[in-house]
């Protein structure tokens, strides 16, 4: 029977059937084609079985993260030595044995791998060996024996384009750690490479050595022409940007290159802005933050520079310049009513103004946060003789804007020549500020030209009598304790109880965080420096219960994080154990408990009677939250590791939003030495026991 449809819709039907067929024949055929191609490709590009066993192996590692325990990582090492034995000198199996050897190396496992990479790197192929290192490359530091054969290959084959990596990779192995000095085999694996090898690439970690991870280290001075060889030679972005950033801070190491570090930094901030896209990019822009911020910090200090014009008034209204005493020294002093240390250094003002009555010296303030009425009531209540400017006058800018004035008092010291001697920031020691005022006035009445100042103040500073060692003195005692997680996990914390503590009345306490050195699990490693070994040498009557958690490996001191839970839970614990007033508990830390004081401190300002950041700055953006807060923030004006720029931003973001923090810079004091300086003054201990949570 014919179709309803007739004979032409049967046809067409058959036309659409055809039409379907070869589209899906079409189809087929492309999807074939296809899978052919990523077929040829997957085989052309993909990794060689080596690198795939290496890839494997080390992702286990990554998961098992750095402080896998002793059998883990016996197992691991086994499974490298494994990946060798399969491959032997190849990329991957060479990659292996230094995983090993570097992330396992007090397991007989890892030793015998560091074993046989040494036999293999007598013969092995130099590429091999630095795709071996790159791969490799996170822990070379803990085998600084397998540098000698890495060394010995190099002298074999001394004209391979791939050395640089190699005796990059030897200095990396070899660096020595802090105030240590440069081995012979660094020192001639450093030759080798900026002799022959400064146009290579991949020999950024050289360069990245010499800069350290906070600042050049000492020992990294000798190098200068090393980076300035490679920084000659060498095109490659990555190296170039390693290489002028380590020169720049190299050069800061010396405090007579300063200019010549300024413009180091300035230099690299020209050449690298951060926004070329590759694989060194985000080292590029965290390289380049820091230069920003070591730039800043070299163009604050005003020593050396012509003093800025002051034209203003006094407190009464009348008119007063500071080039009124050109041909005299002049001490100027800014100071507020509200300032603490302002206030205590008052009476050696009044001592100097009379010492100097009739000789070549003007003391001159700036009275800076107070109305004028309060000011003069100062002035006259603490019995200054001397003259004060108002810091804002009618159709006047603010001083303190013009001159930067971050902390409180600062003080400049202005030769006859009206040049800036000297600049402190907070008070200095009475016998610095006696010396050098001595020396400017004795210089201004011989008439010393202005080229022969510089000699005057370096004589100066070189006549400070050494402060002897402090003896050991008796006073409070330290408790032994350990405190027990939801967890159960242990963790030792030492408690400093005060002489005069008899559990009949509530004492003020104070939380102590300690830097990066001395995390671990001992429970005494922190208390060998900062505030606990003040304690011990040089405060018998310290008057606060003072608590001394310990962060462990890996940890810091981060609102939020386990460091900073354990450290308050330590301090819940004391809190119960002991009378401690609860309006009278500071916070202090140092370095990287300082930036832990400046985190807790924003996550409760209602909790703490004061704080004190020594050494490091906190996020700028949390300033809000610590207007409130007293705050009293050091750092070292000579500090290499962490830029004094850090505290002062942080400082200055707080008086932004409307706090009057202190901030003093320890002048001629590094990194490591601002701590002692710190925790040893009078004045802070009398000036955190004025401070009251409930009164604030």
């Amino acid at each position: 029977m014919a179709s309803p449809d007739g004979p032409g819709r049967d046809t067409e039907r058959g036309a659409t059937v055809t039409r379907r067929a070869k589209r899906w024949i079409i189809a087929a055929g492309v999807v074939g084609l296809a899978g052919a191609v990523l077929g040829v490709a997957y085989l052309t590009f993909r990794p060689p079985a080596d690198l795939r066993a290496f890839g494997a192996i080390r992702a286990e590692w990554d998961a098992a993260g750095r402080d896998a325990d002793p059998a883990t990582q016996a197992h691991l090492a086994e499974r490298c030595l494994d990946v060798s034995r399969e491959h032997p000198g190849t990329t991957g199996g060479l990659a292996a044995l230094l995983l090993a050897a570097s992330h396992a190396p007090a397991t007989p496992q890892g030793q015998a791998a560091g074993d046989e990479f040494a036999r293999q790197v007598e013969t092995a192929d130099p590429d091999a060996l630095a795709g071996a290192l790159r791969r490799a490359s996170g822990r070379l530091r803990a085998v600084p024996h397998l540098a000698a054969p890495l060394l010995a290959r190099v002298r074999a084959v001394p004209g391979h384009p791939r050395c640089g990596p190699l005796l990059a990779a030897c200095c990396v192995m070899l660096a020595p750690v802090d105030d240590g000095e440069a081995s012979p085999t660094f020192q001639e694996a450093a030759a080798l490479l900026a002799d022959r090898h400064a146009d290579g690439a991949e020999i950024h970690p050289f360069a990245e050595v010499l800069a350290g991870t906070t600042g050049s280290p000492p020992w990294a001075a000798k190098f200068e022409r090393h980076l300035r060889a490679i920084l000659a030679a060498n095109r490659d972005r990555a190296v170039r940007c390693a290489a002028a950033y380590a020169l720049a801070s190299v050069l800061l190491l010396d405090d007579d290159r300063q200019a010549d570090a300024e413009a180091a930094f300035a230099s690299f901030c020209d050449e690298f802005d951060g926004t070329h896209p590759y694989p060194y990019q985000g080292i590029e822009q965290n390289h380049l933050h820091t230069a920003r911020v070591q730039l800043a910090e070299l163009r604050f200090h005003a020593a050396g520079k012509p003093a800025s014009a002051i034209d203003g008034v006094d407190l009464d209204g009348e008119p007063l310049r500071l080039g009124d005493s050109r041909g005299r020294v002049v001490l100027l002093s800014f100071w507020g009513s509200w300032c603490f240390p302002c206030l205590k250094l008052v009476p050696h003002e009044r001592d100097l103004v009379a010492a100097y009555r009739d000789r070549p010296f003007d003391l001159l303030g700036v009275s800076c946060g107070d109305d004028v009425e309060k000011a003069k009531a100062t002035a006259a209540r603490t019995g200054m003789t001397w003259r004060s400017f108002r810091d804002e006058a009618a159709g006047r800018p603010k001083i303190t804007k013009s001159w930067k004035i971050l902390g409180y008092p600062t003080l400049y010291l202005i030769d006859h020549h009206g040049v800036i001697r000297k600049r402190w920031v907070g008070s200095p020691t009475t016998d610095e500020l006696d010396r050098l005022v001595a020396a400017l006035v004795e210089a201004a009445e011989r008439r010393i030209p202005a080229e022969g100042m510089k000699a005057v103040v370096a004589s100066a500073t070189r006549s400070a009598a050494p402060v002897p060692p402090a003896e050991p003195r008796g006073g409070g005692r330290f408790v032994e304790k350990v405190h027990r997680g939801p967890d159960g996990a242990e963790a030792k914390y030492a408690i400093y109880v005060p002489s005069a503590y008899d559990g009949t009345k509530s004492v003020p306490a104070i939380l102590y965080l300690h830097g990066s050195g001395p995390r671990g699990s001992d429970g005494r490693a922190h208390l060998a420096t900062g505030l606990a070994k003040v304690l011990r040498e040089r405060h018998p009557d310290f008057p606060f219960l003072a608590v001394f958690p310990q962060a462990r490996a890996g940890e810091d001191w981060q609102a939020g994080g386990p460091g900073a839970r354990r450290g308050l839970a330590i301090l819940a614990e004391a809190e119960k154990e002991y009378r401690i007033d609860p309006d009278r508990v500071a916070l202090t830390g140092v370095s990287m408990g300082g930036a832990g004081t400046w985190s807790l401190a924003a996550a409760e300002p209602g909790r703490w009677s004061a704080i004190v950041p020594v050494s490091h700055g906190g996020d700028a953006a949390t300033a809000g939250k610590l207007v409130g807060v007293p705050c009293w923030c050091f750092h070292g004006a000579a500090d290499k590791m962490i830029p004094p720029q850090q505290s002062r931003d942080m400082v200055e973001a707080i008086a932004k939003a409307g706090g009057r923090p202190l901030y003093q810079e320890l002048a001629g004091v590094g990194h490591n030495d601002c701590a002692e300086r710190v925790y040893a003054s009078p004045d802070l201990v009398e000036w955190l026991l004025l401070q009251n949570r409930s009164r604030r």
